[in-house]
């Protein structure tokens, strides 16, 4: 018998999600242009992402900025985290590295998390 498939991308962050409100912590999730013009026809998804590229939308920006621990406790000294959550078996894309080394050298921590257990392990290290 197959194992069943991993969890998508969608249900990892559903939990780690929820895992950060429980806990009081400051985020913003930055919308992913998959899911936003994924139901869109081809045509009107061309549009779309014109637009927002000239609104600003950058390839490869994290899913999550982090800006407090649980309850305003700060980041060991950081301006921030982010993180981009792939599925447990995903990959990051070249834009999404490009963007880790970028902030890492702003002084922010910046990862890649396979699953919402490893994103919340990176956040709880940086709570210590």
């Amino acid at each position: 018998m197959k194992p069943p498939p991993p969890p998508t991308e969608r249900d990892e962050a559903r939990i780690f999600t929820d895992w950060m409100d429980q806990r009081g912590i400051l985020f913003w999730k930055i919308p992913n242009e998959q899911i936003l013009l994924s139901t869109l026809p081809k045509i009107r998804r061309f549009k779309v992402l014109s637009h927002m590229k000239a609104e600003g939308f950058t390839t490869g920006a994290h899913d999550y900025i982090i800006f407090s621990g649980p309850r305003g406790v700060r980041l060991r000294g950081l301006p921030g985290i982010t993180i981009e959550l792939k599925r447990i078996d995903g990959t990051a894309t070249a834009d999404q590295l490009a963007w880790v080394a970028i902030l890492e050298g702003l002084g922010w921590q910046s990862d890649i998390a396979h699953g919402a257990d490893h994103a919340i392990q990176i956040l709880e290290e940086c709570f210590r």
